[in-house]
């Protein structure tokens, strides 16, 4: 089925700069009025007392945290008492980043294709990385293309989203890997094997639509996806230091009415009946494949990012930079 992608996108066509500018505003806005959880509530370094040593806000401990490090704005925003929590030589702490880009992102029904809210997911990290002071691991996946890898120890936010600029609007022919849909899997597994990562401190965030690496059974029943169990080891190993940001758009659910099929070039023209019938096969497959992925992110600290969304310039920052609520 042939899609119309979004003519205009504003946050795609931001340049770097200028997106990262007006999301550190909406951040300072938001943190302002709530930074006082565990790993996952994102201190800036703005009104930190030793900012290089920042790693984050909790409740304070007598005897353990010095009354200088009590954290005014957050107590006073809280029902108990928080303070700065520093960070020592043997708690690191990278923001490692798997985000997967995909063709079918300029493709949506909404306000924004989901490749500008996987680029605003993106640069809302490479802000929280700046703001702790913390390293940068961001691994880009693309299917049939090498990945983008770049960390950064001193993050460049401007020059970091360039570089993700460059590899997504890249004009190279993909090259057909062996296996369709390793993209995301082989990202997750990048982080799990690298040695960079400290179970204890580091965080991961993934960016996805996590529709590809589906694996079928031989009559065609959905047995589960490629993906999964990577990322399960890593929400055993970092629980809610794992962020996930799921792309969503209303196309995933349901064809979007159209009167021509276009199959390898070929355009066919198809009558209200025939469109009903291929809608109705989309539908059920778009439901076993979110049913399944639903079922799989069940738990894990989850952003569903739709393409409807109007105001992404907070969602994303709220996701990441807000105190995360203990589950009832």
């Amino acid at each position: 089925m042939a899609y119309e992608s979004l003519a205009t996108d504003r946050f795609a066509d931001l340049k770097p700069g200028a997106l990262l500018d007006e999301l550190d505003a909406s951040i300072k806005a938001l943190v302002g009025v709530d930074s006082t959880g565990g790993y996952g509530g994102i201190p800036t370094l703005d009104n930190a007392p030793q900012p290089l040593d920042i790693d984050d806000i909790g409740e304070y401990s007598p005897g353990i945290d010095e009354i200088e490090n009590l954290a005014v704005a957050e107590t006073l925003a809280s029902d108990r008492a928080m303070a700065y929590k520093g960070r020592g030589e043997d708690q690191p702490r990278t923001y490692h980043t798997v985000v997967e880009y995909g063709d079918r992102y300029l493709n949506s029904t909404g306000q924004h294709s989901l490749h500008a809210l996987a680029r605003v997911a993106l640069a809302t990290v490479t802000l929280a990385a700046q703001s702790e002071g913390a390293e940068l691991d961001i691994h880009a996946a693309r299917e049939g293309q090498r990945p983008l890898e770049i960390h950064d120890e001193i993050v460049k936010g401007v020059w970091t989203l360039k570089q993700y600029d460059d590899y997504t609007r890249s004009a190279d022919e993909p090259h057909t890997p062996e296996n369709s849909g390793e993209a995301l899997a082989a990202g997750l597994n990048g982080v799990l094997a690298s040695e960079d990562l400290e179970e204890n401190s580091d965080v991961c965030v993934v960016i996805s639509d996590f529709l590809g690496g589906a694996q079928y059974s031989p009559s065609g029943a959905l047995r589960g996806f490629n993906w999964q169990s990577p990322l399960r080891q890593l929400h055993n190993a970092l629980g809610d230091r794992l962020l996930i940001a799921r792309l969503t758009t209303q196309a995933q659910r349901e064809l979007p009415f159209a009167r021509t099929l276009t199959h390898e070039g070929k355009a066919t023209r198809l009558d209200v009946g025939d469109y009903l019938r291929i809608n109705d096969r989309y539908r059920q497959m778009a439901a076993q494949k979110a049913q399944s992925t639903q079922a799989i992110l069940r738990g894990m600290r989850l952003l569903e990012l739709d393409a409807g969304d109007k105001s992404p310039l907070v969602t994303v920052p709220k996701f990441v930079f807000a105190r995360q609520e203990a589950a009832i």
